[in-house]
């Protein structure tokens, strides 16, 4: 911003919320302006929350979808 004079602020504003949402950011980090600069800020309360589910994962079954006594025995990828 500070070499391109005719550059609005509010252009990188949208940017940097469009970066941040891309990225999935958008939940504990929130840019402002500050004169002709983004400023990001970082909630770390926030950022704890999200960190705290970081790498768990929910298997989803599908309970009506019952296999047969022989499927279960071998163990047949397709039968869950």
């Amino acid at each position: 911003m500070q070499t391109h004079p005719r550059a609005a602020p509010a252009t990188s504003l949208r940017q940097a919320e469009k970066w941040l949402h891309t990225y999935h950011l958008d939940r504990f980090v929130s840019p402002r302006l500050d004169g002709r600069e983004v400023r990001l800020q970082v909630d770390e309360e926030s950022k704890a929350r999200v960190e705290f589910l970081d790498g768990c994962y929910v298997l989803e079954r599908n309970p009506r979808r019952r296999c047969s006594a022989a499927c279960n025995r071998c163990r047949h990828p397709g039968c869950l």
